[in-house]
Formats: C-alpha cells, sequence, structure tokens
C-alpha cells in the first residue's frame, strides 16, 4: 500500500512564500506605475496631454491587474495556511481517536 507524508509546516512556509510574493508584487507594481506616469509627464508636457491621458488609463488597468495577480498569492498563502491547520488538526482528531481504542 502506499503511504502519503504531509509535512504541514512545509505548507505554512509555502504560504509564507506566497504572501511575501503578494506583497512584493503588490509594492513593485505601484510603484512602477507611479513611476512611469512621472517620468511622462515632463516628457510629454502640454504638447503631449492627450498621450498622458491615455497613459494614465493604461497604468490604471495595468495596476489593477497587478493588484489582481497580488490577490492570487494573498489567497493562495490562505489556502496554504488552511490546509496545514486541516492536517493538523485531522491528526490531533486521529491521534485522540487512537488513544480511546487502546
Amino acid at each position: 500500500m502506499n503511504q502519503i507524508a504531509v509535512v504541514p509546516d512545509e505548507f505554512d512556509c509555502y504560504g509564507a512564500v506566497c504572501h511575501a510574493m503578494g506583497a512584493y508584487t503588490a509594492a513593485a507594481g505601484t510603484v512602477d506605475s507611479g513611476a512611469v506616469l512621472a517620468g511622462a509627464m515632463p516628457v510629454f508636457g502640454l504638447i503631449g496631454q492627450d498621450f498622458v491621458a491615455a497613459l494614465g488609463f493604461a497604468q490604471t488597468n495595468f495596476l489593477e491587474s497587478v493588484l489582481q495577480l497580488a490577490g492570487v498569492h494573498f489567497a493562495t498563502a490562505t489556502v496554504a495556511h488552511e490546509a496545514a491547520t486541516g492536517y493538523r488538526d485531522s491528526e490531533y482528531t486521529s491521534g485522540v481517536g487512537l488513544e480511546h481504542m487502546v
């Protein structure tokens, strides 16, 4: 019979990494979006106002997508931590049940 060994601490480590990825993704997207707009303003000036307005709209969509990606990382972290807790609870419950059988 095949055996499966689950190490809940590894799930927690994976969750911590996913949480960090979400935080770094959100921070990097925010900084990038702000930097692009700040850099475009002096380059295009009054003549390129239409372009800067369009760029602002595009950067808003970009930032929204980046924040959605960060949300996926945060959700993955939550699920990983919940899985670890579920495995721990299951092991505890099984152990308590076995103690009463002995």
